[in-house]
């Protein structure tokens, strides 16, 4: 009976390695999909209209400049600054109108149909040129990001970890 007991003792300390080592190997294996190491450390980051590359502001200049090196993440860049620039238009003409309808219905002096309708017209286009400006704001606000994303991922280089067992050994490779 003592020998059963010493027996299924040993069993369970064993298994009690084995388990952990299993439990190391595939936590290192999950580890080392989302492992990233960074060969410069520059994350560049953006808040409103101020630029930061690893946490210090810099210029809007020295950021274009910094973009410019990256050829995908300058086009998303160019097509954020188009976007924004469409959708400046869009806002104008959308100010343009909802004034222009604010100023003919206070000052209208002939309260008749057609009036209204002058009225409605210039109010509807105000708010239908409103519609694409908001859109393509959203879109240049995504296309921004987007070029920060793409800078920052094509700076960073993968590191993978590759667990190497053998009959009386067990290693992990490294590979850069």
């Amino acid at each position: 009976m003592n020998i059963v007991c010493n027996l299924a003792n040993k069993i369970e300390k064993q298994m009690r390695y084995l388990l952990f080592l299993c439990f190391t190997l595939l936590s290192l294996i999950a580890h080392s999909q989302n492992l990233i190491a960074t060969k410069k450390g520059d994350y560049m980051t953006y808040r409103r209209n101020r630029y930061f590359i690893a946490g210090e502001d810099i210029t809007k200049e020295k950021m274009i400049s910094l973009l410019q090196e990256d050829k995908e993440a300058f086009s998303y860049y160019q097509k954020s600054r188009d976007l924004k620039m469409s959708s400046d238009i869009c806002s104008i003409i959308s100010i343009a109108f909802s004034t222009t309808s604010i100023i003919t219905s206070l000052n209208k002096k002939n309260k008749g149909k057609q009036s209204d309708e002058i009225i409605g017209a210039t109010f509807l286009a105000g708010v239908t040129s409103l519609i694409p400006a908001i859109v393509l704001n959203i879109s240049s606000n995504r296309n921004k990001r987007r070029a920060f994303e793409t800078y920052n991922q094509n700076q960073e280089r993968k590191v993978t970890l590759k667990p190497i067992i053998g009959e009386n050994s067990m290693g992990v490779a490294v590979k850069f």
